[in-house]
């Protein structure tokens, strides 16, 4: 009997044993459960976070460059210093988010301002601040034909400038090797006046007339044949670097231009505008297909900065030698002061 009570104790202890297992391992089954389902929540909520934070990261750096691209137009920083003026920072907008509409009208206002700051410094000989200005124009529009004619002026300025310095070293080497003092060096001469890379300066309501081709830049005249002993030094001095005979590609030259006649009735109003026109330059150097690209305000001044440009003259795009046709794009800004 006592055997019976015993084997029943057992297997009462034995079911409340297995009962205890059971219910520790379904508790362990929903904790793991919830964890996973926890930790996929935390971690969607996460990302969802972080997407948030960069978006609004994006938006306040936007808003900040554009706070100081305003700045910078108030105080006449239009686009110049470097790196601190209204362009650049429209330009960084526009890296940022480039379809901000506030910084692209900002920009074409400020396109023709930026293209006379470039013919003044190649006038001035700042070749440097030209060539900046010039990539700033070129990030704007890289197609147009203000920026291909601007850096052909600039590339012609430092080859005036290096065949000049050239020219100094060569007149010192053959002062020396005669046993003469160098004679002093003269006066620097005033840099050449090029004709502007487009009609970005102000128009007159009576323009019109055809300004004369864009003068060569000047070239020193050659010196005087070195002394026997020195043809040696000389001539390794002088040699130029070694070039091809032909470029592969020389882009398309300007060689005359008509100024656009300005509206009448814009003229009375006092109104002020600019067009941008796409064109294609033949293998002959004349203008057709002349093409609207934008303006403002529209439909004002299309006609006459059309009938310009069919004007227009060039030498065409040459590659491997042969002439061949181009697609440009050139703006005219109309302004009365």
């Amino acid at each position: 009997m006592a055997q019976q009570q015993r084997d029943v104790v057992d297997r009462v202890q034995r079911g409340m044993l297995i009962a205890l297992i059971a219910i520790v391992a379904i508790l362990a089954v929903a904790l793991a459960l919830r964890y996973i389902v926890t930790g996929r929540t935390e971690l969607t909520s996460l990302v969802e976070t972080r997407g948030a934070g960069t978006g609004a990261e994006t938006g306040s750096t936007v808003d900040a460059l554009l706070a100081q691209a305003r700045t910078a137009m108030a105080d006449s920083r239009l686009v110049a210093p470097a790196g601190n003026n209204a362009y650049e920072n429209y330009l960084a907008v526009l890296d940022q988010q480039s379809g901000n509409i506030s910084a692209r009208e900002a920009l074409n206002d400020l396109y023709g301002i930026a293209v006379s700051s470039a013919d003044q410094a190649v006038g001035a000989g700042d070749l440097d601040e030209a060539e900046r200005l010039a990539g700033m124009l070129a990030r704007t529009n890289p197609d147009s034909f203000t920026v291909v004619n601007l850096r052909q002026r600039i590339e012609r300025a430092r080859a005036a400038v290096a065949a000049a310095e050239l020219a100094e070293q060569q007149r010192q080497a053959q002062a020396a090797a005669a046993g003469a003092q160098p004679a002093p060096a003269p006066e620097p001469a005033a840099p050449v006046t090029e004709v502007a890379s487009d009609l970005a300066s102000t128009i007159s309501p009576t323009a019109g007339a055809t300004p004369a081709p864009e003068p060569a830049a000047a070239t020193p005249p050659p010196p005087s044949p070195p002394p026997p002993a020195t043809t040696t030094t000389t001539t390794t001095a002088a040699a130029p670097a070694s070039r091809p005979a032909v470029p592969a590609v020389r882009e398309a030259r300007l060689l005359s231009r008509v100024d656009p006649v300005y509206p009448r009735e814009a003229a009375r109003s006092r109104q002020n505008g600019w067009v941008e026109v796409e064109f294609t330059i033949g293998r002959d150097g004349s203008v057709s297909d002349v093409r609207v690209v934008d303006a403002r305000p529209a439909r004002v001044f299309n006609q006459a900065a059309q009938r310009a440009i069919q004007e227009w003259r060039f030498e065409p795009r040459l590659e491997n030698g042969e002439p061949v046709a181009s697609r440009m794009r050139q703006r005219f800004d109309f302004r009365l002061d």
